[in-house]
């Protein structure tokens, strides 16, 4: 069976994330804001006349498509407050958020007359702080996470990875094991060596050869 559409482009929603350029991901970080974009080629009289509808499993919101920013042509971006809450009650803003939680969202398209849907699901965005900043040659630094993701068990400590990049490609790379600093705290750290050499040391063996100038991420 083969849906016939009249008339129009047939629009598409994503989920993207504005800091990185507009890349598509379908994560949500919990308590933060949710960018949905909107690409339709037709008019753009025609796409304001459309909605996006977002839907946790206890809110949902229906926001008109004469509110969202243009990007560029045939591209339009909805901003949607969220919040973890299962009360939430402001009217712009979707509740029940919480981590673990899907996220529908549906294109409601004017021209052809017809719903595009996509689905996101909410994360617990973890935060990496490294110190000290900047580091000195023959200093280790400490890598410090705090991601819930990682606390899969919380009766243990548990354990995970960092992959630290020297501007030395390509072999300027350490993958660091990241240890929790007890039963159900969901930080994890671990500590990098470095040594003043010239050269590029090998990969994963611990310590991170360095000079003045060099950048690691």
């Amino acid at each position: 069976t083969v849906n016939v559409t009249a008339g129009g482009e047939q629009g598409r929603v994503w989920l993207v994330d504005p800091q990185n350029g507009n890349e598509r991901s379908m994560l949500v970080n919990q308590g933060t804001a949710m960018y949905v974009l909107v690409t339709d080629q037709d008019s753009e009289e025609w796409v304001r006349l459309g909605s996006v509808t977002v839907s946790s499993p206890t809110h949902t919101l229906t926001l008109s498509m004469t509110n969202a920013t243009l990007l560029s042509n045939g591209e339009y971006l909805v901003t949607v407050q969220t919040s973890p809450s299962l009360t939430e009650t402001r009217p712009w803003v979707l509740g029940g958020c919480g981590r673990g939680s899907n996220i529908a969202i549906q294109y409601h398209d004017a021209l052809p007359f017809s719903e595009v849907r996509a689905e996101a699901v909410v994360n617990q965005g973890a935060v990496l702080t490294a110190s000290p900043q900047p580091v000195g040659m023959g200093e280790s630094v400490t890598i410090t996470v705090v991601d819930a993701d990682l606390d899969s068990d919380p009766t243990v400590r548990n354990a995970g990875q960092v992959r630290v990049v020297s501007n030395r490609l390509p072999l300027g790379t350490e993958l660091l094991p990241i240890v929790e600093t007890g039963v159900d705290t969901s930080a994890f750290t671990a500590t990098l060596k470095t040594a003043l050499r010239p050269t590029v040391d090998a990969v994963n063996n611990g310590v991170m050869n360095v000079q003045r100038g060099d950048r690691l991420t």
